[in-house]
């Protein structure tokens, strides 16, 4: 900390009296693209602060593997028509020389958001661990809307838009449209971009990163019906990524508990020189890209594959296990991918309930654990879903400490759900064959 705020006095020294905003473009990177400037600095908030400049002058908690260096200077070229300026070197030039031509102010950065989106940079992983970040922009954004038989908008502004036409409904329903963040789903441990991690894009396989860097990206979208099922096809609509015209559009399509598809032959859909609109019957997550026309192949298996790895089937099972204190209990929620066939725990602790997931999640998702005990306590907690300890025969875990009520064996229900409140999983738990004279161990 005292490291941040002494380069920060020297910047500020060194500026003199220079307009705030200047500052803001001297110490802002590309990683720490925030929606509102003003907001920082009405707030003057030196937590965020030093956390930024940390980022932009390379600190411990920058994450970034160079493809943003690449990919965002080429949207910037393709939108202005200038071609690449050799001025522009760095995200802070890139920065700069928008700022300078109006296309993002301090007030607004939504057009820069769009940019790394269509980059396959995943913005909430980004701002998510800065102190102060609003809470909608550390995560994928929703709209909600009620429609009926006369038909209907759901719109994320800016991102996405579904259109029901009359009849496509047959009764009021809840319709709830959100994006999905593929990069941050596919992102390595210290990544912010979709290709970070994996070994297709790293070391020998070259050649394959200079074609995944050509890779551009429309929004991903989910869209959900709340269990209600449509009459006629409907119209999603999302903006097509600058700098990808002469390249091929691929819609790529997942359905629960089967996996990622690839759709694009099998789906209508219009592309005209600025949005996308794809005609549908039914909805699961859609991811949509946008590769060179002798690549469409190769890279749509490539992404299938990668999604799929991805991607959890997943159950949801509660262990016990008593301690010499009859009073307290050890209590596991473990988290396994399907393909996990056992349920099989570490030595000492006893299944006491499970259930399946009610659809798929995906590696990087937040889930909140919430435990309730009959006549005792309530325990919450996060976890942020690994897709290789899922996978793994123990699996995942929250563990938590619980009181036992009254020294008697202990029942209760285990409900887990994402952040959006979405339920997930559902079950209760009985302990069985308990003796408080004789606990087992």
């Amino acid at each position: 900390i005292d490291d941040a705020l002494k380069a920060l006095e020297e910047t500020l020294t060194t500026m003199g009296r220079a307009d705030p905003a200047k500052v803001v473009r001297r110490m802002l990177g590309f990683q720490e693209m925030l929606r509102s400037v003003k907001t920082l600095l009405d707030e003057r908030d030196v937590r965020v602060l030093q956390r930024v400049w940390s980022a932009r002058t390379g600190g411990s908690k920058s994450r970034s593997d160079g493809r943003p260096a690449r990919l965002l200077p080429r949207m910037w070229s393709a939108l202005t028509g200038k071609g690449r300026s050799p001025d522009i070197k760095t995200p802070d030039d890139l920065l700069q020389a928008m700022m300078r031509e109006g296309y993002i102010t301090p007030g607004d950065l939504g057009e820069l958001e769009k940019d790394m989106v269509a980059a396959g940079i995943s913005f909430p992983v980004i701002v998510r661990d800065i102190p102060g970040v609003p809470d909608e922009l550390q995560h994928p954004k929703t709209a909600v809307a009620s429609i009926g038989p006369t038909g209907g908008e759901v719109e994320i502004p800016g991102f996405a838009k579904l259109t029901v036409p009359p009849g496509a409904l047959q009764h009021d329903t809840t319709v709830t449209v959100s994006t999905l963040d593929v990069p941050g789903i596919l992102r390595g441990p210290e990544g912010v971009s979709w290709t970070s991690g994996y070994p297709w894009s790293l070391g020998k396989a070259a050649g394959r990163r200079k074609l995944l860097d050509k890779v551009l990206f429309s929004p991903a979208v989910d869209v959900n019906l709340h269990g209600s099922r449509l009459s006629g096809p409907v119209e999603l609509q999302t903006w097509r990524p600058p700098g990808s015209e002469g390249m091929k559009c691929v819609l790529l399509k997942h359905y629960d508990g089967e996996g990622w598809m690839d759709i694009t032959a099998s789906t209508p859909h219009h592309i005209d020189s600025d949005v996308v609109s794809v005609s549908m019957l039914s909805f699961s997550p859609l991811s949509i890209l946008w590769t060179p026309m002798k690549k469409v192949v190769e890279v749509g298996k490539m992404m299938v594959a990668a999604l799929s790895s991805r991607t959890l089937n997943c159950w949801f099972s509660a262990y016990v296990h008593s301690d010499k204190d009859p009073r307290d209990v050890e209590f596991h929620v473990v988290c396994r991918d399907q393909q996990v066939k056992t349920d099989e725990y570490v030595q000492g602790f006893s299944r006491c309930g499970r259930n399946d997931a009610r659809f798929d999640l995906y590696h990087g998702d937040m889930i909140e654990v919430s435990v309730s005990v009959r006549e005792g306590q309530n325990r919450s907690d996060q976890m942020e879903l690994r897709a290789a300890h899922c996978c793994d025969v123990t699996g995942q875990n929250v563990q938590m400490w619980l009181q036992r009520p009254d020294g008697k064996g202990f029942k209760g229900e285990v409900v887990i759900r994402t952040l959006r409140e979405r339920t997930v999983c559902q079950f209760v738990f009985k302990e069985r064959d308990y003796d408080p004279t004789n606990p087992v161990y």
